[in-house]
C-alpha cells in the first residue's frame, strides 16, 4: 500500500541538520567573544588560572617510586631467576 501523503522525513538528515545548526551557533558565540577585547581584570584572572600544577610534588614522587620499584623489582627477579638481563 502506497500512502497518499507526499510528506517524508528522513530522520538521520534531520538529525544531523540540527547538530550543524548548533555548531554553528557555538563557532559564531565563540568568535564574538575571541573578538571583543579583555579589561586588565579579565587578563589577570586568565594568567591566574594558568599558573596552577597540574601534577604536585607528592604525586611526581610517587610515579618515581613506583617506577624505580618496579625495575628493582624485575632486576631482583632476573638475577634470582639466573636469566639474563
Amino acid at each position: 500500500m502506497t500512502s497518499s501523503s507526499s510528506f517524508h522525513i528522513d530522520l538521520p538528515l534531520v538529525l544531523a541538520s540540527q547538530k550543524m545548526h548548533k555548531v554553528r551557533v557555538k563557532n559564531a558565540k565563540f568568535e564574538k567573544e575571541a573578538a571583543t577585547p579583555h579589561t586588565a581584570a579579565e587578563k589577570e584572572a586568565m594568567k591566574k588560572k594558568g599558573n596552577g600544577l597540574s601534577a604536585g610534588p607528592v604525586l611526581i614522587g610517587f610515579f618515581v617510586l613506583v617506577l624505580v620499584g618496579s625495575a628493582l623489582i624485575q632486576l631482583v627477579r632476573a638475577v634470582t631467576s639466573g636469566q639474563p638481563y
